[in-house]
């Protein structure tokens, strides 16, 4: 699920040390961001501006993909409804128009060495 698990431990280590001290003030935080996650303008401008940023990889794409399915996933409608948002928005862009082979080219081949 978490393709750098490494990394998430280290976080994992340092909210409980936050959560430890001052628990109150971090399960606030987290309820206020879960509020955050479930207003649709805010989750999409979230998304869109992660995507701009020039050394946000595919490894961390995966990474965050990965958290906000967790975070989300008692609301898997609205996760639905955001998902295909952002792909009616990403059809929109004017390079898909142009070169719409592009938006469906396959990036590896998922287990099928015949492919």
């Amino acid at each position: 699920l978490f393709p750098n698990i490494d990394d998430l431990r280290r976080s994992n280590t340092r909210f409980h040390a936050a959560a430890h001290t001052n628990k109150s003030a971090v399960l606030h935080g987290l309820n206020d961001f879960y509020t955050l996650l479930s207003s649709e303008p805010f989750l999409r401008n979230f998304i869109r501006t992660l995507e701009m940023q020039p050394k946000f990889n595919m490894k961390d794409r995966c990474f965050v993909a990965s958290l906000l399915m967790v975070a989300l996933s008692p609301r898997l409608d609205y996760v639905t409804y955001i998902m295909t948002r952002l792909l009616c928005d990403c059809m929109k862009k004017p390079q898909i128009k142009t070169t719409p082979h592009l938006f469906l080219r396959r990036t590896g081949n998922h287990g099928n060495p015949e492919l």
